[in-house]
């Protein structure tokens, strides 16, 4: 790895060589020439805020669609990062990884800034560094600036097994991390029991995500780490929150670690509350049976109303609303995100319809193939097929 400073703040006294404050264009430029020459791949950090200029923003998420993982300081004004004068942006931009500080005493540093935007929480008070007198120089202190390099250092790691494709872009890179965050067991936030992140402003949405660089090496295609594929079953379905009845595109702690270890990980392992993310990147025959468990049941999840997809499917996971035609272009439509049709003359015409029809009409039905609308076991079958196939593969990383 290696590192490039890039000096945004400069001092009107051209004899000071200390720094100064950054005026927001001082700091957009130096955002766009980060963008323009990173050589990839890469990841910046930014321990610095533009005010309330959304110019910032957009820099920031312009190096994020350059191939640069960006990775931005909240503010240390104790407030929701969305009002802090000093701080919302490039803090808001919605393509960065949003740092808020802790302490070593399980809770959110003093100063942090907090709310719904904070992705994830790292170190933020007496943590050790260098300092300017000399090479050797070290000195202790506090604040969110020191929060997001150890962000930068897992997501460098990462991109060190992960240098080129897909599963290293910055949207994979940052589902990535938070993802495989440092969470409470599913029981103890149901029972309060359990937190990681105490004084976080919770009622604020702030989720209670702890920095893990443990999950590393994760696999060449991070759609087989268990708690990425959880994540993505959320993005694809936006199921509707049981308790607000509104969509949901990520998952909160608890669905992150229900779905993850209840239904695939301890199934297969031997996995306990006090580990929660042991065996997310395992794969077997067995989490395979149990990945197409765990979306099936975003089709029909009771706890969502009625699932995302109300009447398509009976209690016992057979299709009772829809026929067999209907669930495979919905399968394209969630899996591999493409619309198709079966008819030649269309030009979404995909051979691949009528192939997969067949295949669920015969699914322990041969040589009858008459299992339309298919029954459970045709249905899971499909949606395994689709969870392993190459082009749902290729959204993420590489064939494995």
């Amino acid at each position: 790895m290696t590192l490039h400073s890039v000096r945004s703040a400069r001092d009107p006294d051209p004899n000071n060589c200390a720094g100064g404050d950054a005026d927001d264009t001082q700091m957009i430029n130096g955002i766009y020439w980060v963008a323009n020459n990173a050589s990839k791949p890469a990841v910046a950090n930014i321990s610095v805020g533009c005010h309330f200029n959304t110019l910032c923003n957009d820099a920031a998420d312009a190096a994020s669609a350059a191939g640069v993982t960006v990775v931005v300081a909240s503010g240390n004004e104790n407030t929701d990062v969305t009002q802090d004068p000093k701080s919302t942006c490039p803090a808001t931009a919605p393509s960065v990884i949003t740092v808020g500080g802790s302490n070593a005493g399980e809770s959110k540093y003093a100063g942090s800034d907090w709310g719904g935007r904070i992705d994830i929480f790292g170190p933020a008070s007496t943590v050790p560094g260098a300092y300017i007198p000399n090479d050797f120089s070290t000195t202790v202190t506090n604040g969110n600036s020191l929060a997001a390099p150890h962000v930068v250092g897992v997501v460098a790691m990462y991109l060190h097994d992960h240098p080129t494709g897909t599963a290293s872009l910055p949207s994979i890179v940052r589902q990535v991390i938070k993802s495989n965050a440092d969470t409470c067991d599913w029981q103890g936030i149901q029972n309060s029991t359990c937190v990681k992140i105490n004084n976080r402003h919770p009622e604020a949405g702030t989720a209670d995500r702890l920095l893990y660089s443990s999950f590393l090496q994760a696999p060449a295609n991070p759609i087989y780490n268990q708690r990425f594929f959880v994540w993505q079953q959320y993005a694809d379905f936006t199921p509707r929150n049981a308790q607000t009845g509104q969509p949901q595109s990520e998952p909160d702690e608890a669905g992150l670690d229900y779905w993850t270890r209840n239904n695939i990980t301890a199934n297969c392992y031997t996995v306990t509350t006090s580990n929660i993310l042991a065996h997310v990147n395992d794969n077997s025959p067995c989490t395979e049976g149990w990945r197409a468990n765990t979306s099936l049941a975003f089709w029909v999840d009771s706890s969502s109303p009625q699932g995302s997809h109300p009447g398509w499917l009976s209690s016992n996971g057979a299709l009772s609303g829809v026929d067999d035609l209907t669930f495979i272009k919905e399968c394209y439509k969630i899996y591999q995100k493409r619309t198709v049709t079966n008819d030649p003359n269309d030009p979404n015409y995909d051979s691949g319809v009528d192939f997969w029809v067949h295949d669920m009409q015969c699914y322990n039905h041969s040589p009858a193939c008459n299992n339309d609308p298919s029954d459970a076991a045709g249905v899971q079958h499909i949606i395994d097929a689709f969870l392993v196939s190459w082009d749902y593969e290729l959204r993420f990383g590489p064939h494995s």
